[in-house]
């Protein structure tokens, strides 16, 4: 679904779930091959990885404070 046809809860669930992914990776280097197999599409590529990143990034700094 484009992520432009979500709505703002839906679309923060999705930005949740990618940065869940991102978390996952087992080298740290989450490319667009690695996202892209994990199902996440071209739009939400320019659209939602780059708040899913700083989601993750908060995360990884909020564990460890």
């Amino acid at each position: 679904m484009h992520s432009n046809m979500l709505t703002p809860k839906q679309k923060a669930i999705r930005i949740s779930q990618i940065a869940t992914i991102m978390r996952e990776c087992q080298d740290g280097h989450c490319d667009e091959t690695y996202l892209r197999n994990r199902g996440v599409t071209g739009a939400e590529m320019t659209t939602l990885v780059p708040r899913a990143v700083e989601e993750a990034n908060a995360a990884s700094i909020r564990r460890a404070a």
